[in-house]
């Protein structure tokens, strides 16, 4: 049974779901206390801050025919395009447009069974097409070659 992870580009309203054969994810909690040495006290005086948290997600999607190849690089060039922020006002050669929204994201395993909807922001973005591990393409009736494989890696915060 392959694991499901959906992601929703809030900035822009899409979003892709996509089967992976195999998936990590690795969660960092990090509280952050601000101490002080306080006259006559042993030990010093602690203020909470804040716990910052951050996701490392490595998955790997997989086709076994020609469609399922065709959707696999759909999914995956969206995903790329995804990484961009969206901006207004934009005309041909993007003369005179302006930052609309960053790229902000919600990320959902198993339909939210595994842990709840994720948002944040995707950086150290990864994807190592399957031909460099030996997994041979596919082609199209075209004559356009497609992956049948990705390894896929971020870290989300």
């Amino acid at each position: 049974m392959a694991t499901t992870i959906k992601i929703t580009a809030k900035h822009v309203g899409k979003t892709i779901s996509m089967d992976c054969a195999s998936m990590t994810i690795n969660q960092q909690f990090e509280p952050t206390w601000a101490t002080e040495q306080a006259y006559g006290k042993m030990d010093p005086i602690a203020t909470f801050s804040h716990t910052g948290r951050s996701a490392a997600f490595e998955f790997v999607l997989l086709a076994t025919n020609i469609k399922e190849a065709a959707v696999l690089q759909s999914n995956v060039d969206q995903l790329i395009k995804f990484q961009y922020p969206r901006y207004t006002g934009t005309t041909a050669g993007g003369l005179g447009s302006s930052l609309a929204a960053p790229p902000f994201f919600d990320i959902t395993v198993l339909g939210g069974k595994l842990y709840n909807t994720m948002s944040g922001y995707i950086h150290a973005f990864q994807i190592l097409p399957g031909h460099v591990d030996g997994t041979s393409v596919s082609v199209d009736d075209n004559g356009y070659f497609l992956e049948r494989s990705y390894n896929i890696n971020f870290t989300m915060t």
